[in-house]
């Protein structure tokens, strides 16, 4: 779940398009999944695509 709702965020933000874009560790929160995990698996996805996008991962303490 977390790598479809990051390529399809991938694609809308090529769609539009945009030059940068930020995300939260994905399902980390109310989700509870181990944030390490969850940075791992959306790594995997950004470092198997080519993009001119600018992507930044945004992890919370707490």
């Amino acid at each position: 779940m977390i790598e479809l709702s990051v390529r399809y965020a991938l694609d809308a933000a090529e769609a539009i398009p945009v030059g940068s874009l930020a995300f939260p560790l994905l399902g980390t929160g109310a989700g509870g999944f181990d944030a390490t995990a969850a940075e791992k698996l959306m790594l995997e996805v950004l470092h198997a695509r080519t993009s001119d996008l600018t992507v930044v991962l945004v992890r919370y303490g707490g």
